[in-house]
């Protein structure tokens, strides 16, 4: 079994029965397991015998494509969602503390169990999801979403203190002209294009973050290479044909937002975007992300504009049924946690 493969198998049955701080241990595992912007896993953790502390990796910011760290805390939110699942599933309530000192900015979130309960069938619905989860990058099949289901996807962004509109096709091709521009003002920057090829990951490099080049986008038009061709060549229109078409065939294209636009805001988008992540899983649904348009201000209002909501555009997603995907990498459970100081 490989290092990925064998993070992404964690089993419940072998949930540590007695020591407090192998089980807290236990939980992170799950919590490492979920999505996060150019799979940069910007977290790590310390772990007490009473509680777990969520702490943002400074080392793994995006300063060209995420200046503000608005994805970076939705990736820390996404984690700390799995974390909350799995202390459920386990049979306790949670007590969570988000952003609870502002003398430390890096400290995300305070968790620890609360009182003995017993999972509900939502939670533990979510909580099989986490290790079945995969972005899908592929075009989707063409099969329809019913708007039953879509409902009940986007009603898991709904409790978790964010909203989610379905779009629908005159709003989708807006997004899907949106989505192209961005791609082609991106990839027309230099420093952006130097700061995605170091995400980019080449078959065999044995990295345990990144993306890998089988499941990016723009590596299908590149060869083996792709981390020195994106770095020096523009390829923004080839990307950007490639997305709208993404965009436009996809069975559901949907806005996740907010109503403020700071950085708990953010945090609570990222904890919508896993639930709502984990419910589409649950139904056999894959989802992608086109973050492009949200990371330019201009293409921002744009999509606020077709969500037509009165709060703030995070994420733009796409659903769909497609082919099985393989797991992305993650790194070790020890690389992430931190010793308590």
């Amino acid at each position: 079994m490989t290092e990925t493969s064998s993070v992404w198998a964690i089993d419940a049955a072998d949930y540590p029965a007695i020591e407090p701080l192998e089980q807290l241990r236990f939980l992170v595992g799950y919590a490492i397991l979920a999505p996060s912007t150019h799979n940069t896993q910007p977290w790590r953790f310390v772990v007490t015998a009473d509680r777990i502390e969520l702490w943002s990796d400074p080392s793994r910011l995006l300063p060209q494509i995420d200046p503000e760290q608005r994805q970076l805390f939705m990736s820390c939110g996404a984690a700390l969602m799995n974390l909350r699942l799995a202390i459920r599933r386990f049979g306790h309530t949670e007590r969570v503390q988000s952003l609870p000192d502002s003398r430390y900015p890096d400290l995300i979130a305070s968790v620890s169990p609360g009182e003995a309960a017993p999972p509900v069938a939502r939670d533990v619905a979510l909580f099989d999801a986490i290790i079945q989860r995969r972005t899908n990058r592929d075009p989707f099949l063409d099969r329809p979403i019913g708007q039953a289901l879509a409902n009940e996807i986007m009603a898991e962004a709904a409790g978790q203190q964010a909203w989610m509109v379905r779009l629908d096709p005159h709003a989708k091709l807006e997004v899907a002209y949106a989505i192209a521009e961005a791609d082609r003002r991106q990839f027309g920057d230099a420093a952006y294009r130097d700061e995605l090829s170091h995400w980019l990951v080449p078959r065999g490099s044995g990295r345990r973050d990144g993306i890998p080049m089988v499941k990016k986008d723009v590596a299908t038009t590149l060869p083996l290479v792709a981390p020195i061709a994106v770095r020096h060549l523009d390829r923004g229109d080839i990307v950007a044909t490639h997305e709208a078409a993404l965009t436009t065939h996809a069975p559901m294209l949907a806005v996740l937002g907010t109503e403020l636009d700071e950085p708990l805001a953010w945090l609570w988008a990222g904890q919508a975007l896993e639930a709502v992540f984990l419910r589409a899983t649950s139904h056999g649904v894959a989802m992608s992300f086109l973050n492009q348009v949200v990371e330019d201000a201009e293409m921002r209002d744009v999509i606020a504009d077709a969500s037509n909501h009165s709060g703030v555009p995070q994420l733009v997603l796409r659903f769909g049924y497609g082919p099985p995907q393989l797991a992305t990498p993650r790194r070790p459970l020890a690389d992430v946690l931190s010793p308590v100081t």
